[in-house]
């Protein structure tokens, strides 16, 4: 699905596609749209009614200006609740239903502002913030700007490489600002800032977001570098023979590891090992 048109979108909740069906570049587009048009809220003559021979019920219109949120079903005859996606559902049971006394829609929405529906509705209305759009906010950096983020982004990737490479811990036990060791990481990026004063003030001034000193930026750069050794090695071998020489070692937590290591003859015809990976597994039996 490559180009969606917005106008086909289909209306009733339990026969829509899947949010994540769709091109991962697409899906916000399609939120939108569904936000747009708002909850599908037929109003019916009669809905079908459900629950004991004694006593049946059935879906009311008047819970619509309640819960605006609420949608119905038509095809499937469960009323679901509009996501700030403009997707995902949950569907109230019969039984919820039957048991309106206890009003499994207020239940849902929860007195907690981290309660599932309100981070969804908080979600929903940044969705519709478009001032708020990471597009609109790229597009206002300068080039002046985008170079000093390249600027801190090479920095620390040699700090992330250096660690990487002398094989030493990445972080402190306490990384505050006050601190007097904050890690291996964080002390040679203050290295490297203290003999040039132009990157110290670029630290200095960067907005939090863009600083990328957290754990998770540290962690995607070795990924990034780790990828890209991996491809360097199946580039070496170049679709010829290897075997496979796996070990088992346990790391500092006593979790086991299988350390895997290829062996080929590289196009020289010299013998070549080259450390591939280390996989956590459950046992290291044969």
């Amino acid at each position: 699905m490559n180009d969606v048109d917005l106008n086909t979108l289909e209306r009733d909740p339990s026969l829509r596609i899947q949010i994540y069906d769709y091109p991962i570049n697409q899906r916000d587009t399609i939120r939108q749209a569904y936000m747009n048009r708002g909850p599908f809220q037929p109003t019916l003559s009669a809905y079908p009614k459900s629950g004991p021979e004694y006593h049946k019920r059935s879906f009311q219109c008047s819970w619509f200006k309640q819960f605006p949120w609420l949608e119905y079903s038509q095809s499937s005859d469960v009323n679901g609740i509009l996501r700030p996606t403009g997707i995902y559902y949950r569907w109230i049971s019969k039984l919820e239903e039957s048991r309106w006394e206890k009003c499994a829609f207020l239940q849902h929405i929860g007195t907690e502002c981290t309660s599932f529906h309100n981070v969804a509705q908080k979600s929903y209305d940044d969705l519709l913030n478009e001032t708020q759009d990471i597009r609109n906010t790229i597009e206002k950096f300068t080039d002046e700007d985008r170079k000093k983020n390249i600027l801190r982004l090479k920095d620390i990737i040699y700090a992330v490489r250096w660690c990487a490479f002398q094989a030493i811990t990445f972080r402190g036990h306490n990384e505050r600002p006050d601190s007097i060791n904050k890690g291996n990481f964080l002390e040679m990026l203050e290295a490297i800032c203290y003999f040039n004063n132009e990157m110290k003030e670029l630290f200095r001034t960067a907005p939090k977001h863009a600083s990328y000193t957290s754990p998770t930026i540290q962690n995607e750069i070795l990924n990034l570098i780790s990828n890209r050794v991996k491809r360097m090695i199946c580039d070496e071998i170049d679709g010829g023979k290897f075997c496979l020489l796996v070990d088992e070692a346990r790391d500092e937590s006593n979790r086991e590891q299988m350390s895997i290591v290829l062996r080929f003859v590289n196009k020289d015809g010299l013998i070549m090992e080259r450390f591939f990976g280390l996989d956590h597994v459950p046992d290291a039996t044969s």
